[in-house]
This record gives C-alpha cells, structure tokens and sequence, in this order.
C-alpha cells in the first residue's frame, strides 16, 4: 500500500461519516510504521488490511500504530529468520542428496564388479 492509497482511504472513511477532507500530511517515518503494521502485525487482515490500518488511524490516531509496530517487527524479523533456515535446509538437503548419488556410483561399479567375478 502506498501513502497515497493510505490517504485516499483516510479520505473515504472521512466521507462515510460525513466530516471533511483530511488535510493532514503523514510523515515519512511514521508512514513507515504503518507500512509495517499493515504488513506485518497478525491483527491484520490478509485481504482487509488496508482498510483496517486506515480506521485504526481514524479512529485512534498514530499511537495506537505504534503501540502495534514491537510486534509487527518481531514477526517481520521471526519471518526473515524462518526465510533463512529454510534456504540453508535446501542446502543441507542439496549436500545430501549430493553424498547419496555419489555412493550410489558407487554401489553400482561395486555391483558390477561383483557380478563380473560370478
């Protein structure tokens, strides 16, 4: 979501309940907290989100958004963490199957060498 979408769902909710346009600018850093929220918190719908974070806003202001964003974060940063063991167990799981087609090569050559003897 950009700011731009933010604002204009701020503006929406603003013309539902019949008051006047916003003009209130939001800041780069606390645009950054929001995106955040948005993005992360688990309070937040996957397909309603957008329109959650702008009432939270409406509603309570940026002080609630930021009392949300410790935990948005550490999702963000438990998410990354899962991110990274995945890819190094892709790695683990790619050094063995490398090690089992290696001594698979070699169960065959030891096979026919077996059964060149008989």
């Amino acid at each position: 979501m950009t700011r731009e979408e933010f604002l204009m769902l701020l503006n929406c909710i603003e013309q539902n309940h019949n008051e006047e346009k916003l003009t209130c600018t939001i800041s780069e850093s606390d645009y950054k907290i929001i995106e955040e929220v948005y993005t992360w918190h688990p309070a937040i719908s996957d397909t309603e989100g957008k329109k959650e974070i702008a009432a939270l806003y409406y509603i309570a202001g940026m002080g609630i958004i930021t009392n949300m964003y410790p935990e948005a974060n550490m999702v963000n940063k438990a998410r990354l963490r899962i991110q990274k063991l995945e890819e190094q167990l892709l790695k683990e799981e790619a050094c063995i199957s490398f090690i089992k087609e290696k001594y698979g090569d070699f169960k065959i050559l030891k096979e026919e060498k077996q059964n060149a003897k008989n």
